[in-house]
């Protein structure tokens, strides 16, 4: 707050409650310097090992604020989503997501298909969908947090509870696919060869399993590593 206040813009601190009982804490800039409204709201969220300050890292001239998946899914995007759009009294906005954040809002429209008419565009930053050729540091933490790195390579899974608890939600011991066939959000797609989080060889597997009429642009940012999308 004291970031966006120093720079001259307005800011706002909401609290959202999720169907679970969460509190989530919504940072809102409501206008320009000038007072001149936007064109619609637009959700920021951001990945993993992040928080809503990596989109005000950099000065105004630089930064983007300028201008646990299944939890996030289900529960926290549609709440934040329907809270925002409440506020500012909009049909639906503008979806930016990095990393996880992107790959809880396709989540969230697996529960929620409904959400997706509340969503004009996703630009999704190197989205998380699979992770299976992780490389650089997160390989490591298989030796100190091996069930981290079993949950990051399995995004594309329903939330694993364990064969018992599988079985009562799923009806088998495995978790089940999601099933993103159904997804329909005009969504412009950002990765580089760089990224050692989410590979090209993951983004290639993204765009199999998203419908090709939901993907409006695929853009290769070289250089970019996975937390430069948002600095």
């Amino acid at each position: 707050m004291e970031i966006i206040t120093h720079r001259g813009y307005p800011a706002e601190k909401h609290k959202v409650v999720t169907k679970d009982g969460y509190i989530l804490t919504l940072h809102r800039i409501p206008h320009g310097r000038n007072g001149r409204k936007g064109r619609g709201p637009v959700l920021l969220q951001h990945g993993l090992v992040s928080s809503s300050f990596d989109y005000l890292s950099l000065q105004p001239s630089q930064s983007l604020s300028e201008s646990l998946w299944h939890e996030m899914g289900e529960y926290d995007f549609p709440a934040m989503i329907d809270y925002i759009l409440e506020v500012t009294q909009r049909p639906n906005l503008f979806l930016v997501g990095h990393s996880q954040g992107s790959h809880a809002f396709i989540i969230a429209t697996n529960h929620y298909p409904e959400i997706q008419r509340k969503v004009k565009h996703h630009f999704a930053m190197a989205p998380s969908l699979s992770s299976f050729h992780l490389r650089s540091f997160i390989i490591r933490l298989a030796t100190v947090q091996p069930q981290l790195v079993t949950k990051l390579k399995s995004g594309t899974k329903h939330f694993d509870h364990g064969t018992k608890g599988n079985l009562e939600a799923y009806g088998t011991k495995h978790p089940r696919d999601y099933d993103f066939s159904q997804y329909s959000v005009p969504t412009s797609l950002f990765f580089s060869p760089s990224d050692k989080l989410v590979s090209t060889e993951d983004m290639k597997i993204a765009l199999k399993i998203l419908p090709s009429t939901s993907i409006v642009r695929v853009r290769n940012l070289t250089g970019f590593g996975h937390f430069e999308f948002i600095s």
